[in-house]
C-alpha cells in the first residue's frame, strides 16, 4: 500500500499535470442547521439532505436553490431508489419508515420498525435483488438489522431481521451507521458504534467476516468499498483512516505450516483484524471514501484517489496505488 497525499501544499494538480479536480465547487448549498446524512440519485443530478432542523431537502445541481423540503418529526436517514429518482427512503428516529415521490412530494408508504423497545432507525439502504425486486435495509440505534423488500406496488414486505451483536454485548447499544454492497457481489458491509465493521450474507443473516481495529464509538462513521471491492476503507475517531484487505480471509496459508505460538486472530476467515492505517488528520476523521473508478497503468499498478474529511470540515485527498501481482 503506497499513499502518496494529493495535492501538495500550495499545488493544483495531479500526477503529470493533471487536474482532477476544479479550483472553485460547483455549488455550495447552505441548509441552515447541522447535516445529519446525504443521499445522490442514481443520475447524480439530485441531493437529499437531512439536518438537524427536522427537514429533507431535494437538491438538483443545475439550480443554486432548494426544490422543497419536507418536514419530519425526528432527525431521519435517507436513501434513493437505486433506479427510479423519482423515490426516496427516509428513516427517522421514532421508527418510521417511509416512501416517498418526489414528483408530488408525497409520502407513498408508511411502516413502523421496531425490534422489542428499539424503534431508533439510523441508516437506511436500497439494494437490487433482481429485475422486478429491490431490498430494504433498516438498521437501529442498538444493531438490529430489518430486511424488507419493497415490491412493485411500492409497499414494504417483510424479509427477515437479526441483531449484529452476539448474545454476551446486546443490549449494550450498537448503533449503525451505514450500509453498503460489495462490487460484484450481494453482500452487505455494515458500519456500527461498536468499533466493529461486518460483511453479512443478506440470505441468511450470517456474517462473512468482522473487520475491526479502528476506533468508533460515536460519531456517524461509514465504511465504503474500493472500485473492485477488495479494499475497506474508513476513518475512525482517533484521526487515522483504516483499510482492510478484503481478500484476507478467502486466502489464508495452511495452518499446519504455522507454528502454534504464531497463530493469531487475523488467521482465522470470520475476522480480520489486519489492517493499514495512518494519521490522515488532526481530529477525529467523520468520513473516508474512494473514488468509482481508478486507473491500470500497463505495469498492473492500480491508481485511485480516495478523500477523507475531518469534524472540523478538512478535506484532503490522497492517491492510492497498489498491485494485485505483487504479494
Amino acid at each position: 500500500l503506497k499513499l502518496d497525499e494529493w495535492p501538495k501544499e500550495g499545488e493544483g494538480e495531479g500526477e503529470e499535470g493533471f487536474q482532477y479536480f476544479a479550483k472553485q465547487p460547483l455549488r455550495v448549498y447552505k441548509g441552515g442547521s447541522p447535516i445529519i446524512d446525504v443521499a445522490w440519485s442514481p443520475s447524480q443530478y439530485f441531493l437529499l439532505s437531512t439536518g438537524a432542523n427536522k427537514l429533507i431537502t431535494l437538491w438538483h445541481i443545475a439550480r443554486a436553490n432548494l426544490i422543497f423540503s419536507i418536514p419530519h418529526s425526528q432527525m431521519a436517514a435517507v436513501t434513493f431508489h437505486p433506479f427510479d429518482c423519482s423515490l426516496f427512503m427516509s428513516g427517522t428516529l421514532d421508527g418510521k419508515l417511509q416512501l416517498w415521490s418526489t414528483r408530488n412530494k408525497k409520502m407513498l408508504t408508511n411502516r413502523e420498525i421496531r425490534n422489542g423497545d428499539d424503534g431508533m432507525i439510523t441508516a437506511v439502504y436500497f439494494q437490487p435483488y433482481n429485475k422486478n425486486m429491490i431490498r430494504a435495509f433498516v438498521g437501529t440505534f442498538m444493531g438490529n438489522v430489518t430486511i424488507l423488500f419493497l415490491t412493485a406496488k411500492n409497499t414494504f414486505e417483510y424479509y427477515t431481521s437479526f441483531n449484529i451483536q452476539t448474545r454476551v454485548l446486546r443490549g449494550q447499544g450498537c448503533k449503525i451507521t451505514n450500509f453498503v454492497e460489495r462490487p460484484g457481489t450481494k453482500n452487505v458491509l455494515i458500519t456500527s458504534c461498536d468499533s466493529r465493521i461486518r460483511l453479512i450474507d443478506p440470505e441468511t443473516g450470517q456474517v462473512i467476516c468482522k473487520y475491526k481495529g479502528y476506533f468508533h464509538q460515536q460519531s456517524i462513521i461509514r465504511s465504503g468499498f474500493s472500485h473492485d471491492g477488495k479494499l475497506i476503507i474508513a476513518g475512525d475517531e482517533k484521526s487515522f483512516c483504516y483499510f482492510w484487505d478484503t481478500e484476507t480471509h478467502n486466502s489464508l496459508p495452511s495452518l499446519s505450516n504455522v507454528s502454534a505460538k504464531h497463530l493469531k486472530r487475523q488467521l482465522r476467515r470470520d475476522k480480520n483484524d489486519c489492517y493499514y492505517r495512518f494519521r490522515s488528520h488532526k481530529v477525529r476523521v467523520t468520513c473516508a471514501t474512494f473514488a468509482p473508478e481508478a486507473l491500470t497503468d500497463r505495469e498492473g499498478f492500480i491508481k485511485e484517489l480516495f478523500v477523507t474529511a475531518d469534524q472540523s470540515g478538512r478535506i484532503k485527498f490522497f492517491l492510492n496505488i497498489r498491485n494485485d501481482m505483487i504479494s
